[in-house]
């Protein structure tokens, strides 16, 4: 209630900033130290899982023509209307 007195959610690095504080307060120097390069080093890991899947779904959005092999992007917008004309009975 202090920190948020109108309510809401606390955000993780919040939390994980007064665990920080507190370490370092109660003289745990090196513990503190060492909590935060491991939250460094997840950071970098998340920030690196993210960039791999984000690379990986602008691939799949990425279709190549058998007959010329170009690369293009994926056209969203017809493929939903295919689909739509399919569940018509049209297609």
């Amino acid at each position: 209630m202090k920190r948020k007195p109108e309510g809401g959610a606390i955000h993780i690095e919040e939390i994980q900033d007064q665990v920080e504080l507190a370490l370092m307060r109660g003289g745990e120097h090196e513990v503190a130290r060492a909590y935060v390069l491991y939250r460094e080093k997840r950071s970098q890991e998340r920030a690196h899982a993210k960039s791999r899947t984000t690379g990986k779904a602008r691939r799949a959005r990425r279709s190549t023509s058998p007959t010329t092999a170009c690369s293009k992007p994926l056209d969203l917008a017809r493929l939903h209307g295919a689909r739509q004309d399919v569940v018509r009975g049209a297609g």
